[in-house]
Formats: structure tokens, C-alpha cells, sequence
């Protein structure tokens, strides 16, 4: 009799350590799950960098290859799109007596009257507003 009570005590206790086993494992499975899932997040991240950057890379070149300043302004904005992929864009610089003006446009219907845009963000000249918060 003391050798079946015995016997099923040691039975009982290998159940037990085979649960806590399982219980261990199963906790490292899902930290090991995690990790992997944020390495693949963050190797999803490096690679929209590295191409972000291979872009970059490209539109510089490009832009440095231009002869004429005249196209500059219209190759900024094709440049800019392969990189941001916007549907309308309207490039300003300021002129030497620091006049803004819209030196070239992407996206805009044919004939549409861009020299009259005006964009206002709150009340306030959009331009004049990016331009202040530059300043600062």
C-alpha cells in the first residue's frame, strides 16, 4: 500500500513539474512570437527607409545633373512626387526681394488660373504662416 500511495504521489508531482514545463514554454513561445513580430515591424520600417533614402538619393542626382536653372523648379516638384506621392502640389519661393511666387504647379487641370491661388489655413495666409514658423 505505501508503495501505491508512494507511486502515485511521484506520478502526481511529475504531472505537476509537466504542467509548469508546459506553462514555461508556452510563455516563451509567445515572448518569442512578440519579438519576432517586432523585428519583422521593424525590419518592414528599415527597408521604407532605405528605399526613402535611395530615392532621395536619386532625386538629388538628378537635380544636380540639370543644366538649365529654368527646369529646376518644375523637376523639384517630379522629383518630390516620386518620393511623397501627392495628387496636386504648388512649389512658392520667395524672389531676392523675398516676393513669394509660384514658380511651378503638379497636378492642376489645364488652364486652371493657379497665378490666383490662395491657400488660407485658420483665417491666415497658409505662405505667411509656413514662412513665420521657418523664421523661428
Amino acid at each position: 500500500m505505501q508503495q501505491r500511495e508512494y507511486a502515485q504521489k511521484e506520478v502526481e508531482r511529475l504531472l505537476n513539474e509537466a504542467r509548469e514545463r508546459a506553462a514555461d514554454l508556452a510563455g516563451a513561445k509567445d515572448v518569442a512570437e512578440k519579438a519576432a513580430a517586432q523585428n519583422e515591424k521593424l525590419f518592414e520600417s528599415e527597408q521604407v527607409r532605405r528605399r526613402s533614402a535611395e530615392a532621395l538619393a536619386r532625386s538629388a542626382r538628378q537635380l544636380s545633373s540639370l543644366s538649365t536653372q529654368e527646369k529646376l523648379p518644375q523637376q523639384i516638384l517630379e522629383q518630390l512626387q516620386k518620393i511623397l506621392h501627392f495628387d496636386r502640389a504648388v512649389l512658392i519661393i520667395e524672389n531676392d526681394d523675398g516676393v513669394p511666387g509660384i514658380r511651378s504647379h503638379f497636378g492642376f487641370p489645364k488652364g486652371a488660373p493657379i497665378s490666383g491661388l490662395h491657400m488660407e489655413i485658420g483665417g491666415a495666409d497658409f505662405y505667411e504662416t509656413v514662412a513665420r514658423k521657418g523664421k523661428h
